[in-house]
């Protein structure tokens, strides 16, 4: 965790070094907004949606996408047949949301919506 005195502590050495050492702000400012800009790409390009906020918009096929790559990513192999994450929204996909279970209970416990918290 960030702590308030080490920012408070960084703000007075840069200060002091601009202030008395070295007159030249704009290098340091400007490679700042370089890495800025650089980790904000990063960011953008590789880290998805969050589940929770495609979820809210309604945008199942882009979840079910997510939620998959984090699957694979977190090495848990999901049953197209079995896994919650087939039977978000509304099927897009035939097939992929039926139910193949005589029990009842069983049954109704999965077409209960899936809750993201």
């Amino acid at each position: 965790m960030w702590n308030s005195s080490e920012n408070g502590l960084t703000n007075i050495y840069l200060t002091t070094y601009y202030w008395f050492i070295n007159k030249n702000w704009l290098a340091t400012a400007y490679t700042g907004l370089i890495l800025c800009f650089i980790s904000f790409s990063f960011t953008w390009a590789f880290i998805p949606e969050s589940p929770k906020w495609l979820y809210a918009k309604e945008r199942y096929a882009d979840l079910r996408a997510v939620l998959i790559y984090m699957a694979k990513l977190n090495g848990v192999k999901l049953d197209p047949h079995k896994s919650q994450v087939y039977k978000l929204g509304p099927h897009l996909d035939e097939g992929l949301g039926e139910v193949s279970s005589d029990d009842d209970a069983e049954e109704e416990a999965d077409n209960q919506p899936l809750m993201m918290v």
